[in-house]
């Protein structure tokens, strides 16, 4: 499976998520003409993927319906986005109670990391790339 990571080093108001759905929307339309172009059957097309967090952001339904519309998929992370890698690494038990800065200590890269924000190609484990397609399957139709 190819992996391709947009958006990575974006900072501020680019990492919203309703910034991130339209850049995905953006991208799931220029991978679509050119499946088109290519000849492809749509159960060929590339899937674009959009991962946020929920944090405090604002507009979130808005951003999940902008994405539903344009067939991009989101992996929407609760709490936050570093227990949700920490649970791809190792087994987690208790809670973080809003503090999730703790789980981005107990990464297994975080002391090598600039920013465990930012997702490397390499650090994306078999379970991980499973995680996705689990997700699509139990995501809701529509």
């Amino acid at each position: 499976m190819e992996v391709r990571i947009e958006n990575s080093s974006d900072h501020g108001s680019k990492r919203k998520p309703i910034k991130l759905v339209e850049a995905a929307v953006k991208l799931m339309r220029q991978e679509a003409r050119q499946a088109q172009r290519n000849g492809l059957k749509k159960e060929f097309w590339p899937q674009v993927w959009c991962l946020f967090d929920r944090d405090q952001h604002e507009s979130i339904e808005r951003a999940m319906k902008l994405a539903k519309e344009a067939d991009v998929a989101v992996a929407f992370l609760h709490p936050c986005f570093e227990v949700w890698r920490l649970l791809h690494h190792k087994p987690v038990t208790g809670t973080f109670g809003g503090v999730c800065d703790q789980a981005t200590t107990r990464l297994p890269f975080a002391k090598q990391a600039d920013n465990v924000k930012i997702v490397l190609p390499e650090q994306i484990t078999k379970k991980g790339a499973d995680s996705f397609a689990e997700a699509k399957l139990s995501a809701p139709s529509g």
